[in-house]
């Protein structure tokens, strides 16, 4: 039995979850914008504000922001296979790359949910963040 509850604890804890990004009390989705990471994105940063413990990379993927402008700095996903030249790598590590941090700003509407993605068709030395608005 307690290894059935630790391996649901584990389980939730490995899974990403909302992190809300602005002071006072929990808001309604219609009050707020929901930012979420693609597969291949991954902030480190909203409004200079660090959005991930150390060593915790994985534990949120969604973002919860008041209205209005704000700014983003992002990093590519490291561990996502990626083509360059023509062939296919598990980690940036293993050909001794590390992502530019990359910042775009956006003003978010209330009620809306976006994903930040990579431009496609970038080589991923040169890449830049987008955002998409999801709710059109």
């Amino acid at each position: 039995m307690m290894g059935l509850a630790l391996l649901v604890a584990c389980l939730m804890a490995c899974t990403g979850t909302a992190k809300r990004m602005y002071e006072g009390p929990t808001r309604s989705s219609n009050e707020i914008a929901i930012l979420e990471e693609s597969k291949v994105v991954r902030i480190i940063n909203i409004d200079g504000k660090s959005v991930k413990p150390k060593y915790m990379d994985s534990l949120y993927d969604t973002y919860h922001v008041l209205p209005g402008p704000h700014t983003i700095q992002a990093i590519l996903e490291p561990f996502q296979s990626q083509s360059l030249g023509g062939g296919y790598y598990d980690t940036y590590q293993e050909i001794g790359y590390t992502s530019p941090v990359r910042e775009i700003k956006m003003d978010f509407r209330a009620g809306h949910r976006y994903r930040i993605d990579a431009q496609a068709g970038l080589d991923i030395k040169e890449w830049q963040p987008e955002i998409l608005d999801l709710s059109k």
